[in-house]
């Protein structure tokens, strides 16, 4: 089964993320409050995929994918960054932190999946010989 961890401290967000990535078939969906809450329950869950926001209490998006990126957590597990911040600097730092992917709010449903999809794609995809 595939575990998709959900961080943004807007519980309006997590729930409108949540019903868009439930349309995706064999998919569990755990849900954080923060950077802080996002790290313990990566570490404990293991997650396939990760969206985070950028703007959140305890621990911001790019603290939090710092330290799964440079800590012992993991460096492949894709991290898609979803969040207000529209700037070429945030999308930059985001990608050069190690972000799979950069999607702005407000988000597109369809856009969402597509994106996730993507990602989960080249988890399973074979290398090329």
């Amino acid at each position: 089964m595939t575990t998709i961890l959900v961080a943004d401290d807007s519980a309006t967000m997590r729930t409108l993320l949540e019903l868009n990535l439930k349309k995706l078939p064999g998919v569990r969906i755990v849900l954080a409050k923060d950077g802080a809450d996002a790290l313990q329950k990566f570490e404990a869950e293991k997650p396939t995929l990760v969206l985070t926001d950028l703007h959140m209490p305890n621990m911001s998006g790019f603290e939090f994918i710092e330290k799964v990126r440079t800590g012992k957590n993991d460096k492949h597990t894709p991290i898609v960054i979803v969040t207000t911040r529209d700037e070429a600097e945030s999308r930059q730092r985001g990608m050069d932190l190690g972000a799979s992917a950069y999607v702005c709010k407000p988000i597109n449903g369809a856009e969402l999946v597509q994106v996730v999809e993507g990602c989960l794609a080249g988890i399973t995809a074979a290398p090329a010989s």
